[in-house]
């Protein structure tokens, strides 16, 4: 299985729109303690994911570049991403000015 990487911003982003609903239907469900009461059980738990979200260490991650070796000669190549010409590269996988993957495949990483 591929490992998946999110923003974290995007995660806690998520879950402050929730917890915000969730203080909108505290304040109007004043009249029905028992609802209220799961409701703030609901939102305390929910502060308890977004601390644990905060506390996940951060991946060393970076989008994925790629690109293509444009043949412009015999053993003369350049890079589609960044346009630098190399000499002699046959079978390299990455462009070593840039660090395109060369090896085709999905757009999107």
């Amino acid at each position: 299985m591929e490992t998946e990487y999110v923003r974290r911003a995007d995660i806690i982003n998520t879950f402050q729109i929730w917890r915000t609903d969730l203080t909108q239907q505290i304040e109007e469900n004043i009249e029905f303690p028992h609802i209220r009461s799961d409701l703030k059980v609901c939102r305390t738990q929910l502060d308890d994911c977004i601390h644990a979200v905060q506390d996940i260490p951060a991946a060393d991650v970076r989008p994925v570049v790629r690109g293509e070796w444009e043949y412009i000669s015999f053993m003369t190549v350049k890079c589609s991403n960044c346009k630098e010409t190399f000499h002699e590269l046959e079978g390299d996988n990455f462009c070593p000015n840039c660090g395109a993957d060369m090896r085709g495949g999905n757009i999107d990483g």
